[in-house]
């Protein structure tokens, strides 16, 4: 007799059979203790040694029709009659549900035992040679009988499992034992520990995370079996557990099926796949206009790369806001993304779209929308232009030269790269000023010179990259949906306590506020508009101190700052700070609560029971062999390192943070309050 202390759900109508969800029944559930018995119409009464009970292994998830009796104190354990409890018994409909944290007895291999299928009695015996180091052989296995042997012929370990007709349940009807063999080798692994074990016993665990590593996984079957297993076995595990979680792979843009060299009106095969979510689509309307977009691959059973599409909000949170899967970066590829992108997420005029310097991607901007103001990642530049000449230290000037906010910064570091060759800088001449060089950007960047937006997202879905289409835009959906939850709350939180603007604008403005404190001012018009900034102490960013124009009309400051930021440089607020302006009034709206908290405003819908969905009844999808990867080999799952990971030395010499002398640290600078007296 087993007794099981579990959450139970209690129909209403215990005589109605159960079909559909349990949506169906207006349900009750309750702590419970559970007695099973094998004849669910026999009344409980006397005492419990009466009955024969069923034994249900703990990890098979089963629907029973069953008696219970529901104790008024569950914490108290049973013991006696029931004439000892003031209970309530009830025939109920009852869902066992597995349970990992309590293993299976592997002494409970006895005549008599029965499984509710084949697999949760194949499962039970491989356990229990497991726990006792010993391996078995199948003599014979069909739908009606299950026999297997002890590996050592001279062991007399013999069992034999059968499926009633009747009852359909599986049941041990001969056991001969115990082993008398033991095991001569000492290993990490075991024969009955197969991928389809270690499959039923991470299964909840991929459930509840489909991106779980598979160290992790091999640390947990560690602990439950003491075995460890190769991380082939196991990533092999985790795909089983996945399609069975997810099932087949389900795409969306088709192509023709052929079968025998007819055309199958009622198939198609998968081509390509786009799709966006409604609140992201809206809550753009509040973000930069800004959008990165870059191209990841597919790891997965089928080849294919992942074309996201990025923004940012006022507060500098990412926001995905398209994504396409596609055959690769191709021509056509990127032209169904950015057309798609184009027609139902960003129509806004004066979009600026930043990518690589992809050909596919510069001629499908051209075909798309000659409205956008594309520009480039200033670190695929500095890529390309170490893989043509070979130079770390240019490199590096490059990169301050797209950085660069004022034009003579530029025509510095240009003068420096042409004293080194002539033609580095035609090679860089050939590439429009508008299209690299932030200086003369207009501010349409907002401060973004690279990727690396589109590059944090695809470091977010890694882990993703290797399941099915279907439940891989399932992932984004939940990914997304619980990043829009959090901010949207946080955002909300925050306005109610009085605030206006975000955490990250207000924290550069009080740095910017304390380096004004230091600036000398002139006003040079009776419209207190245009001004003259001198510093009068070297800024933290190690350039020489400087004297610059401000025109608040304009909305302009020599620094570049002001234009390229959409907020007050230190010039500025000294210039507003003079003549008692606020210069929180120069600040872009995009950088208030309100309009971050519009950005989440729109909540993702709950997702119902796929029960409820709505009949399909279009063609059927069929996925493309051509793009089945190569089964050899675990696919590569990291990222390639090219010329653009590549660190050279520091030539520069360190400053101190206090003083900005060489020589020494800020935590040895003389100049510090706290340093002690030197003669």
């Amino acid at each position: 007799m087993t007794i099981y202390k579990t959450i139970a759900i209690l129909s209403k109508n215990p005589n109605q059979p159960i079909s559909g969800g349990l949506g169906d029944y207006d349900d009750v559930i309750v702590h419970v203790f559970i007695i099973l018995s094998k004849n669910p119409n026999q009344s409980i009464s006397g005492w419990f040694e009466d009955y024969a009970d069923v034994i249900v292994p703990d990890y098979a998830d089963v629907v029973v029709h069953v008696s219970i009796i529901l104790s008024k104190n569950p914490n108290r354990p049973i013991s006696g009659g029931f004439e000892d409890y003031d209970d309530v018994i009830v025939h109920v409909f009852i869902i066992l549900s597995k349970n990992l944290n309590q293993p299976i007895n592997p002494d409970n291999l006895q005549v008599g035992m029965t499984f509710p299928t084949k697999d949760v009695a194949m499962q039970c015996v491989k356990e229990y040679h497991m726990h006792n180091s010993t391996s078995f052989v199948v003599a014979h296995s069909d739908s009606t009988r299950w026999i297997v042997h002890c590996k050592n012929k001279n062991c007399m370990w013999r069992c034999r499992i059968l499926n009633g007709k009747k009852s359909n349940i599986w049941k041990i009807t001969k056991l001969e034992g115990p082993h008398t063999c033991s095991s001569t080798m000492v290993s990490q692994d075991h024969q009955q520990l197969s991928s389809a074990v270690i499959c039923e016993s991470i299964l909840q665990m991929v459930t509840a995370d489909p991106t779980i590593s598979v160290s992790v996984l091999i640390a947990h079957i560690r602990s439950r079996y003491t075995y460890t297993t190769t991380y082939r076995k196991t990533w092999i595990a985790k795909q089983q557990a996945i399609d069975r979680i997810y099932g087949t792979v389900t795409d969306i843009e088709v192509g023709p099926f052929i079968e025998d060299g007819q055309r199958v009106p009622s198939k198609a095969v998968f081509h390509r796949l786009f799709w966006s979510f409604q609140p992201c689509i809206r809550g753009f309307d509040h973000c930069k206009l800004v959008v990165s977009v870059d191209g990841t691959w597919l790891y997965g059973k089928y080849c294919g790369t992942l074309l996201m599409a990025i923004a940012q909000d006022g507060n500098g949170h990412t926001i995905p806001i398209a994504y396409a899967i596609v055959e690769g970066e191709t021509s056509d590829g990127w032209f169904f993304f950015l057309s798609r992108l184009r027609m139902f997420v960003t129509p806004q005029p004066n979009l600026c779209l930043i990518s690589d310097r992809h050909e596919s991607i510069k001629s499908d901007v051209r075909r798309v929308n000659n409205n956008w103001h594309h520009v480039f990642c200033v670190r695929h530049i500095s890529q390309n232009f170490m893989r043509t000449f070979k130079n770390g230290l240019m490199k590096d000037l490059v990169t301050n030269m797209g950085y660069a906010m004022t034009q003579p910064s530029i025509t510095y570091f240009r003068r420096q790269i042409s004293d080194w060759s002539q033609d580095a800088v035609k090679w860089l001449d050939d590439i429009p000023k508008e299209q690299w060089l932030q200086a003369y950007d207009e501010g349409r960047r907002w401060g973004h010179m690279t990727t690396n937006l589109s590059e944090c997202m695809n470091n977010v879905l890694k882990g993703t990259h290797n399941l099915p289409i279907s439940s891989l835009v399932q992932a984004t959906y939940y990914k997304v949906s619980a990043k829009f939850e959090e901010r949207g709350t946080h955002a909300q939180a925050m306005m109610t306590s009085g605030l206006i603007y975000s955490n990250t604008i207000i924290q550069n403005l009080n740095k910017e506020r304390a380096m004004s404190n230091s600036h000398e001012v002139v006003i040079h018009n009776r419209a207190h508009s245009i001004f003259t900034v001198k510093e009068l102490v070297r800024p933290p960013s190690g350039r020489t101190v400087g004297t610059f124009k401000v025109d608040l009309d304009k909305r302009w400051c020599d620094c570049g700052e002001f234009q390229a930021l959409h907020y007050p440089c230190s010039h500025v607020i000294a210039a507003c700070s003079f003549i008692h302006r606020d210069y929180m009034m120069y600040v872009s709206s995009k950088y208030t609560l309100q309009c971050i908290f519009d950005v989440y405003k729109e909540e993702f819908p709950a997702i119902p029971l796929q029960s409820y969905w709505p009949e399909y009844n279009g063609i059927e999808l069929c996925h493309n062999p051509a793009m089945r990867r190569d089964p050899k080999g675990r696919p590569q799952s990291t990222r390639i390192h090219t010329e653009m990971d590549q660190r050279e030395k520091n030539t520069h010499p360190k400053r101190c943070g206090l003083c900005r002398n060489e020589g020494h640290s800020k935590n040895k600078c003389p100049y510090r309050p706290d340093a002690p007296n030197r003669n």
